[in-house]
């Protein structure tokens, strides 16, 4: 039940920070992202290549819930691509990527 509630969350913080609705920042440690709500926070991270972590905070800042799937392990396949969606789009946005190719393009000519 857990685990479906967690492809749930994922899934709808794929469409939400896709949609611009979602600001994603950079945690301090690298390779980490985090997005806060008023009594909880969550942060997907990558450790190692083709691994992903994505954890629940609590309002205190305790991690109260975390998941790492194998990309090799077949019983989470989709979690395990869920949450390697999740972290490319986390990125672009704590990373401000779309402003800055926005202002790339208009500084060379105007956006097309």
């Amino acid at each position: 039940m857990r685990d479906r509630k967690v492809v749930m969350l994922a899934r709808r913080l794929i469409h939400q920070t896709g949609a611009g609705h979602v600001k994603w920042t950079a945690a301090v440690e690298e390779n980490e992202f985090l997005v806060s709500f008023p009594e909880s926070s969550v942060s997907i991270s990558q450790p190692e290549h083709d691994r992903y972590r994505f954890s629940i905070y609590n309002d205190m800042g305790t991690r109260v819930y975390s998941v790492e799937p194998l990309m090799e392990d077949m019983s989470t396949p989709v979690l395990w691509g869920d949450l390697r969606k999740l972290y490319e789009l986390a990125q672009l946005s704590a990373l401000n990527a779309d402003e800055i190719l926005d202002d790339l393009l208009v500084r060379l000519g105007g956006v097309s």
